[in-house]
Order: structure tokens, then C-alpha cells, then sequence
């Protein structure tokens, strides 16, 4: 039942997705907005069992790391961001929290003797290279932005902070253009892509992309078709990239196994670092073409891709026995490893594997099932690559032994 009435809430700390925690009669209450040790005055919007939503009426107690926001749109509908009112050392922090307490709740793991410090971001605004922007038409209004939390309504975006200047730039600019607009269909995506090398540029879904983009990495040039995924903060992207090569130094692997290899990403962090076999799965069959035209030209390695969905493909690989120092890395989307992906894991054994994250709540239950099978945890890290935003990147690097 639906509280009216107004309430004070101190803020004990900052959930996974951005919430704030607190208590109202004994029972977890979160609120969006606010920062840790705040008092803040709430009101409930949803009442449960076990706890309760509130809407922040009033920062009455302020804490020392709130800012202003960035962004006119943080806090007015926009689902993007949801730490435009702290200061990043904090939301850092808080990321950094959250990971210890999902792998304590989600995963029945204390990942504090194996957890390595957080890495931040260099910039915390203006790092997406990539805006995916969907088009609403009511009568002649015309609105270009993203959904909101209803998944249905545009909010119309004039400019997005977190994009790199360019896109920006290329964005004002579309939105001055009468052909370009009356081109747009309602329910139609733009995507606006920028890199070093090619510069901004837009195309909705009625047109074709362009063939080709060039990003930049730690260890060289990737071409990538502009459809296929690629890491949306690129300086963050060679954090992880230096990452997994720090991991793969010293163990000196004769075969790199990279699952969902996407250009070839990880694959590359392998290859220059000498490693003479690499073996990449992905089901983007254009991606898996550029994971081979990215790493024919790297000297004493030899590197197959194939395509195809992981829990399908990899069947067929395990059928033959892994060289003692072979590394495996996965890579999976949001939703985590497939049980069948899982199980193949399981069965194939492989002594190294690290596991790159982008959904820490999926990584837990798929960590709480390699530990079951004879795997131990090595350690764990926070690469924020997604400032102000509720997302992180994990790497963790666990051992089988059986």
C-alpha cells in the first residue's frame, strides 16, 4: 500500500543500479538520487514485503561529494545515467562496493583476498563513441532520443553529455537538417558512430552503413564493421586490454581461446603478446571476418575463427584435449554463460580461464557454478567503463583444480 505521507531517510549506501539504501520501519527502503550519509526526505511510491521505492522530495542533509549534474536531463526522465549528482571518485567507489556485495550475496563468495583495486575511467563525460538513437513522430513533432523508463517514449535528446564532442556536434547538426528529419520513420534507430580515423558519422536503419571503421588499441589497429559490437569508451577499452595482458604474461599460454572474440579484441591482447595459437568463437559472422583480417598480420601466430553460437560451437573443441598451458578467456553479453556453455566449460577443463564481465548480478551465478566444479578464484577487478552510468566491466581470472 502507497505512502503519502512525507518521511526522512539517512542514505547508508548506494546499491547495484544506482539506488540509494536506507530504512523506513525496520524495512530497506531505495531511493534514486541521492548520496551515502545523506538525510533525505522521501516519499513511498512502491511498498513490498520485504522493502520499498521512494522519490526523493528533499536533500536535507547534503553530502560532501553531491555536484551539480552534468547533464539538464539527469534526474528528468532520462534512463542513461544515474550518478550525475557525485563526484566520480565516489561513484568509483560505489562500484567498487557493489561488486563485493554482489559476489557476497549472489555468489556466496568474499571476494576481499582476491579483489585488486578499481580502475577508473579517464574521463568520466564525452567518451561514447557510439549513440543508438530511436525516432518518434506525433503529427509534424518530430523526437530523436532515447526511451525512458516506460520503453515506449522518446525523450528527445538535443545533446548527450557522455558522447564524445564530435557526435555531438554531428547530432546538432542532423537536427538542423529538413531532408534528414523528414527522411526519419517513426520507430526507426539512428546510430551516430565516431572514431580517430573516421570521424563522426550517422546512418538509420532505412540506409546502409558504412563498410568499415578503424579503432585504435594498446596493441595495434582493428578494423571493425560498423554494425558489430565494439567497446563504447575506448580509452577504458585499453584498460582492459592491458589488463588481460597482465594476466597472460606470466602464464605464457601456447593456445588462446577467445569466446564471443567479437574483432578479434582479446585475441589481438594475445597475439602481441607472442602467444603462437589463438582460436576465436563468435556468432557475428561479419565480426568473425574481422577477427581474421585483424590478426593475419600479426608475425608467428596462428589465428582461426569461427562462427557460430558459442554453446553450439564449443562442442565440437572439446573434443580434443587442451595443451597444459592453454588460457581461456569468455566474453559474454549481458545475460552471462548459457548452461550448455557452462557445462561444456565444466567438462573441457581448461586450467587457466578469465572470465570479462559486463553484468556483475550474471557473473556471480555463473562464478557460484565454476567454484563448484573445481574452480578457484584468482582475482577480480572494477574497470568502470561506463561512467556516470549504473554499468562496470569485470575481469576475473580464476584456476581449475579440480
Amino acid at each position: 500500500m502507497t505512502d503519502a505521507v512525507e518521511q526522512m531517510l539517512t542514505v547508508e549506501r548506494l546499491a547495484f543500479g544506482g539506488d540509494g539504501v536506507g530504512r523506513l520501519d525496520g524495512k530497506v527502503c531505495f531511493v534514486p538520487g541521492v548520496a551515502p550519509d545523506e538525510q533525505v526526505a522521501v516519499t513511498i511510491t512502491e511498498e513490498r514485503k520485504n522493502f520499498c521505492r521512494a522519490r526523493l522530495n528533499a536533500v536535507r542533509q547534503s553530502s560532501p561529494h553531491r555536484i551539480v549534474p552534468g547533464c539538464p536531463l539527469a534526474g528528468n526522465g532520462c534512463p542513461g545515467c544515474v550518478y550525475q549528482h557525485l563526484d566520480y571518485p565516489t561513484e568509483v567507489a560505489a562500484k567498487h562496493g557493489q561488486l563485493q556485495d554482489l559476489f557476497r550475496r549472489l555468489g556466496g563468495i568474499d571476494p576481499a583476498p582476491v579483489l585488486l583495486p578499481p580502475q577508473a575511467s579517464a574521463q568520466d563525460h564525452g567518451y561514447r563513441n557510439k549513440l543508438t538513437l530511436h525516432v518518434q513522430r506525433q503529427d509534424t513533432q518530430i523526437k530523436l532520443g532515447y526511451f525512458m523508463a516506460d520503453n515506449r517514449t522518446v525523450l528527445d535528446l538535443p545533446s548527450c553529455p557522455l558522447a564524445v564532442p564530435e557526435l555531438n556536434q554531428l547530432l546538432a547538426a542532423k537536427r538542423n537538417e529538413p531532408d534528414f528529419l523528414a527522411g526519419l520513420t517513426d520507430g526507426a534507430n539512428v546510430t551516430f558512430r565516431w572514431t580517430p580515423y573516421d570521424g563522426a558519422q550517422v546512418w538509420p536503419t532505412s540506409s546502409p552503413p558504412p563498410a568499415w571503421l578503424r579503432e585504435s588499441t594498446p596493441g595495434g589497429d582493428l578494423s571493425v564493421p560498423a554494425n558489430s559490437f565494439f567497446q563504447v569508451n575506448p580509452a577504458a577499452s585499453g584498460l582492459l586490454f592491458q589488463a588481460v595482458q597482465e594476466l597472460l604474461r606470466p602464464l605464457r599460454p601456447e593456445r588462446f581461446i577467445d569466446l564471443y572474440c567479437g574483432v578479434g579484441f582479446f585475441s589481438l591482447a594475445a597475439a602481441a603478446l607472442g602467444v603462437p595459437e589463438v582460436t576465436g568463437i563468435e556468432s557475428d559472422s561479419e565480426a568473425v571476418s574481422a577477427a581474421g583480417r585483424n590478426l593475419q598480420a600479426i608475425p608467428g601466430c596462428r589465428a582461426v575463427f569461427s562462427a557460430g553460437r558459442v554453446e553450439q560451437t564449443l562442442r565440437h573443441f572439446t573434443r580434443n584435449p587442451l595443451p597444459p598451458t592453454a588460457v581461456l578467456l569468455v566474453d559474454p553479453p549481458r545475460t552471462g554463460l548459457l548452461p550448455e556453455a557452462l557445462r561444456a566449460l565444466l567438462r573441457w577443463q581448461p586450467r587457466e580461464l578469465i572470465y570479462v564481465s559486463c553484468a556483475p548480478d550474471t557473473l556471480c551465478r555463473d562464478l557460484k557454478l565454476l567454484l563448484a566444479g573445481g574452480y578457484e578464484l584468482e582475482s577480480v577487478r572494477m574497470v568502470d567503463m561506463f561512467p556516470r552510468t549504473a554499468h562496470f566491466e569485470t575481469i576475473s581470472w580464476l584456476t581449475y583444480h579440480g
